[in-house]
Formats: structure tokens, sequence, C-alpha cells
């Protein structure tokens, strides 16, 4: 024992009968009720080195058979730090996991992390992280907030390290759950719920880089196998990134993109494809929809700027788009774009749409529909005239103007 650490042997100093709670001499290892069992006071079971510094594995079952090889500043709160690294592996913890059950089973059965610092504060941050499995690198400046990063990487997901990441109220809670896999998390998700679900139920995910900045951003992103390709300064805002690539749909990649309230709601949802997205989908509900049903949707670029913009794009059966550029910058613009078959109905808990035409965009749409109401029932043969003369996009190989 040096004189600023204690050595710990489950719960005991190695070569003596102390207990860790008592070489701690009130300065790490305690509890805050006289009252609690012997069995649930701080460090029982605790192997490694905790540091003498008033805050370390301080509170009812903090640390309690954990296996952490230094832990200065950190796990401070009831169960904070509980069976970190029981059956796992993790690094050392530096100025982490402070709040109730922060840390609490993290990397727990089989569960690998690297070293924690500067992270996972706030009550239940950093909770199940890796338990079951899960693999995440390093935690640096991260997931800082009530629940941030619970369950991230759990039951065997696999999360490069994260950095100045995942900031605010259950800030990527979730993300790679159940076998999905991200890379490295930089600067990015930051806000209430941002990137809750991301990569779930085996996802893939790309890089994320100064992204997914906001309430709910990234919510579901990648759920139920679906792949994106990497998101670069996007989803900024309210819902943003909601529902994108569900049920098994493919994204490409988006860059500074889909900014503002319900921003790429429903993006890619239900098996659809989604070419790239560049600065684009900035307003109420722009997106929402996009590619539903399946459909496929060309590159965006530049668009869909507006209440409802691109609302419904690629919807129903033979919904499809290609290119956009420039477009559809009004209320309702590009509603119903790429609508189902003549006459048809499709109804949810939450919309009724009504599809007209006979088939999908397929062509670009350049600097048009910037009007209230603009292609609100767009398809190929219904487009306003000036949205006809440029070239056909790159999935126009069925149908050209």
């Amino acid at each position: 024992m040096s004189w600023w650490f204690v050595e710990c042997d489950g719960g005991i100093v190695p070569g003596t009968s102390d207990t860790c709670t008592a070489a701690c001499s009130g300065s790490c290892c305690q509890t805050d009720s006289s009252t609690v069992p012997a069995s649930d006071t701080a460090c029982t079971g605790f192997t490694g080195n905790v540091c003498k510094d008033g805050l370390s594995c301080m509170g009812i079952e903090a640390c309690k058979n954990a296996r952490i090889p230094h832990v200065a500043g950190s796990c401070s709160g009831e169960r904070a730090c509980g069976n970190v690294g029981n059956q796992g592996l993790v690094g050392d913890f530096d100025n982490s996991c402070l709040g109730a059950y922060a840390c609490h089973d993290l990397a727990r059965k089989g569960g690998e992390v690297g070293n924690i610092k500067d992270s996972c504060l706030g009550e239940q941050a950093c909770e199940d992280l890796a338990d079951d499995g899960g693999k995440v690198v390093d935690i640096i400046n991260s997931c800082n907030g009530t629940s941030s990063c619970d369950s991230l990487a759990y039951q065997g997901g696999e999360v490069g390290d994260i950095k100045d990441s995942c900031k605010g109220e259950q800030a990527c809670e979730d993300l790679a759950d159940d076998g999905g896999e991200v890379g490295d998390i930089i600067n990015s998700c930051k806000g209430e719920d941002a990137c809750e679900y991301l990569a779930d139920d085996g996802g893939k995910v790309g890089n994320i880089k100064d992204s997914c900045l906001g309430a709910d951003a990234c919510q579901d992103l990648a759920e139920n196998g679906g792949y994106v390709g990497d998101i670069i300064n996007s989803c900024n805002g309210d819902y943003a990134c909601e529902f994108i690539a569900g049920e098994g749909g493919e994204v490409g990649d988006i860059k500074d993109s889909c900014k503002g309230e319900f921003a790429c709601d429903n993006l890619a949802e239900k098996g659809g494809q989604v070419g790239h997205i560049t600065n684009s989908c900035n307003g109420t509900s722009s997106c929402a929809k996009l590619a539903e049903y399946g459909g496929i949707a060309g590159r965006i670029s530049f668009s869909c700027f507006g209440e409802y913009a691109c609302s419904y794009a690629g919807f129903g059966v033979l919904g499809g788009l290609g290119d956009i550029d420039k477009s559809c910058n009004a209320n309702y613009a590009c509603e119903s774009a790429g609508s189902d078959v003549v006459n048809s109905n499709y109804d949810d808990d939450d919309s009724n749409y009504e599809g007209y035409g006979d088939g999908p965009i397929l062509s670009n749409l350049n600097s048009c529909c910037n009007t209230a109401d603009a292609c609100k029932k767009a398809n190929q043969t219904t487009l306003p005239m000036n949205c006809k003369s440029g070239k056909s996009g790159k999935v126009s190989k069925v149908l050209k103007f």
C-alpha cells in the first residue's frame, strides 16, 4: 500500500487481514449509512487500487465485486462501479463514474472497456455499458448526463473510441446494443437522447464526426440491421435522424445535413435505400418518410428546405426518387413525391396519405417546386414543367423525360 493508494484483493489488503474500508481510514471505500449490512458496504469484494482522495468508491455497494486496476476520483454514489469488470476487463478510471449506479455492471460477463477518463458523470451514466460481451475502446470526456451511454455496446456490441461525445440526458443510450457495430465517436452525439439506439439490433454505422447534436438526434439510427455510411456535422435538431435506416434500410453519406425539427424523420424506413445527402433537408419534417416502403432515393444536395420538405418522398410500393438539387424549398414541397399507384390510400396510426400518378420520380429536380404546395402530389407525370428539363438522374434507366 502506497501513501495515496490502497491495494485490494477481494476487498482485503494483500498480506493482511485488514479490509480496504479500514485501510482507507475514511478517505475511500466508505459507506454513507451505518445501518447497511456488511455485505453491502463499499469495496466489498473489490480487486484493484483505490486512491485515498475522499471521493473514490464512496457509497452503498460502491465498487462492490469490481475489478479495476486503478480508481482515482471515481466511482462515487450508491452502487457506482458495482460489478465493473467482474468476469470482464477494464482499464483505469480517472475522474469518472460519479452518480448513483454510474458504471454499474460495466464490462461484466466478458465485456471489455479501456481507460475511462472525465466520463460517465451522472446517475446511471454508463450503466451496463459493454455488459455481456460488449467491447468499447477508451472513453474520454464523454457519456456525461443522466443515463448517458446506458447499455451502450450491451450484449456483444462493439464501439471504437468515444471522445468528447454522448453528452446529455440519455445520450447514446443503447448505442450498438445487441451486436451492433460503430466506429469511433468523436465530438458527437451531444444532447438529450442523442444517438439513442444507434446501430441497435446488429446494425452497422460508419464514423460519426461533429454530428447528431440535439434532442433525440440519431435516435434509432441503423436499427434492426440497417447500414449507415459516414455522418459528418449532421442531424442537428429535434428528432434529427429519427428512425434513419430502420428495418434494414441503407443510407449513404450524410454531410452538413438534416438540421431541424423532424429532420430525416423515417429516412430509409422499411428497407429503403438513400444516396448521399449534402447540406440538405433543413426544416420542419424535412425528409419525412423519405424512401419509405422500400423506395429508392438518389443524391440530395442543397435541397428540401421548408415545412414538410420531401415529405412522403419515395412513398409507396412504386415509390422512387432521382437526384434532388436545390429544390423543393417551400411549404409542403415534394409532398407525396414518387407516390403510390393511382388513387391508392395508406393509413397508419399517425398519418393518412393519398397517392396519385402512375410511377416514381426517376429524374433530377433542379431549382424547382419553390412555392407553397409545390409538388404536393408529385410523381414523374405530374411535376411542374420547369422540373422536367433536367438530365435524367442516376436511377433514371426506366423512365426519362
